[in-house]
């Protein structure tokens, strides 16, 4: 039997703790991934701003951020992945037209 486990969410804590599932759990048939999608649309900038939808708008203002159909189609890709590949830790983000987002 052979298992995924797909993490969507950047934080330290959670990087940290796929990073170690991945050692613990290195030699059988579970993969871990983290996926870190960056500027993804949802309602995290609203509650950033305490539910204040100005400032919230204008953090994806001249850009087409990720959406949640660009993020599941990316869980499908890495759960679809021969067995014996496993993807750690893929990156996601929009092509940007404007140079002024920068990501840390």
């Amino acid at each position: 039997m052979q298992f995924n486990i797909v993490s969507i969410f950047g934080c330290r804590v959670n990087k940290q703790f796929s990073r170690n599932l991945n050692a613990d759990l290195s030699g059988t048939r579970v993969r871990v991934t983290n996926i870190e999608p960056r500027m993804a649309e949802s309602e995290f900038s609203l509650v950033r701003f305490s539910g204040n939808a100005a400032p919230a708008d204008k953090v994806y203002e001249g850009i087409e951020p990720l959406l949640l159909e660009n993020i599941t189609e990316m869980v499908y890709w890495v759960v679809n992945l021969p067995w014996h590949v496993n993807t750690n830790r893929p990156e996601v983000m929009p092509t940007l037209p404007e140079s002024r987002h920068v990501y840390h």
